[in-house]
This record gives structure tokens, sequence and C-alpha cells, in this order.
């Protein structure tokens, strides 16, 4: 029994090209979470170095 190329088509993603996928996603989520989580510390630093500079001119 030859398959065609057509028919090979139409079956669809295998497991294994469906579980690669989803590691490859999974890899990307972590470099964005880590990239924003460094951002939300870095914003939270620059507020207590404006609220600091903010007590001292109270001072």
């Amino acid at each position: 029994m030859a398959r065609t190329a057509m028919a090979m088509s139409l079956k669809g993603l295998t497991l294994t090209e469906l579980l690669v996928v989803i590691a490859i996603i999974g890899a990307l989520a972590g470099l964005i979470f880590a990239r924003v989580q460094r951002g939300r510390e870095k914003s939270r630093q620059i507020v207590f170095l404006s609220n600091l500079k903010q007590l001292g001119k109270a001072f």
C-alpha cells in the first residue's frame, strides 16, 4: 500500500511532533517570563529610588 503525499498530509501531526511543538512553546514562554520578571524588578528599583529621593527632600 503506497501512501501519497496528500494522504499523509491529511493525517495530521504525530504525537512526537506535537510534543516538540509544545516543548518549543514552553521554552519561549520561559524566556519571555524571565525577561518580564527582570523588567518588573527594575521598575521596583526605580520606584524605590524615587521614593527615597522624595524622603530626602522632605527632611
